[in-house]
């Protein structure tokens, strides 16, 4: 996503600086808080699409039966969505340490996981395939993170997990909170039964997405501005600031 990108790009040159003089303590430091300012915005997202799957692949068109299956493809995709974005921070630390050796044999190690699924893939019935292959990409990208942060963990001396982990359940518990409230919504629009608002129309699917996610990310933000997230506090001063400046005297 841009957010994972943007921040990502950020920390790579603070990690690149610290690699050229070693220092591996102020490097663990940029890990642990970009990871923990990505998976803020990404718990919050991997939720929130898994309950508007339905709504928003109606959004595309088709019968009961084609959105489902769009659907299904697009759950199986969002599995992985959490570790792919963990990944490519961690791509990025190899990058600024210039261990481009290490990220090779990574990659190739996830594509070799990618391929044998994919022969598994190949004897499920088809209407099963796509998701199946979404669910490879999913696995593929996890078993990849694990690795990295394996490796990385020996090289750095630690990655902070623990704070991140906390910290990665903290969201979650706001998201779920979140993610149930959308579903009570999706499942009252109809958003699990052949023509249900939600899932019979372009419109009703867009509607349905617009409103319940709007709902979703206010009882996301709410929960963790009442519990003050340290992550959240961060991310939100910026705009606080400014929305002051610009306040009338």
């Amino acid at each position: 996503s841009i957010v994972t990108v943007s921040i990502a790009t950020a920390y790579f040159t603070r990690m690149s600086t610290h690699a050229r003089t070693n220092d591996l303590d102020s490097i663990r430091d940029d890990v642990s808080s970009s990871l923990r300012t990505i998976l803020a915005t990404m718990v919050f997202s991997a939720v929130g699409l898994a309950v508007l799957a339905y709504p928003f692949s109606a959004v595309f068109g088709g019968t009961f039966s084609e959105v489902t299956a769009l659907g299904n493809v697009l759950l199986a995709y969002l599995a992985g969505l959490i570790p792919f974005s963990v990944l490519f921070v961690l791509q990025r630390v190899f990058y600024a340490l210039d261990d481009t050796r290490s990220a090779f044999f990574l990659q190739l190690f996830q594509s070799g996981v990618f391929v044998a699924g994919l022969l598994a893939v190949m004897l499920l019935p088809t209407q099963w395939i796509a998701v199946g292959v979404a669910g490879m990409m999913s696995v593929s990208g996890t078993l990849g993170t694990v690795v990295a942060a394996v490796v990385l963990r020996r090289k750095l001396g630690g990655l902070g997990a623990g704070l991140i982990v906390r910290r990665t359940l903290w969201f979650l518990g706001a998201a779920v909170v979140a993610g149930a409230v959308g579903l009570a919504g999706v499942w009252a629009w109809g958003g699990f039964e052949a023509g249900g608002f939600a899932v019979s129309s372009r419109l009703g699917g867009g509607v349905v997405v617009a409103v319940v996610g709007t709902g979703m990310a206010l009882v996301y933000v709410g929960l963790l501005a009442l519990t003050r997230n340290p992550e959240f506090v961060a991310l939100s001063a910026p705009v606080l600031r400014r929305f002051r400046g610009r306040a009338p005297e």
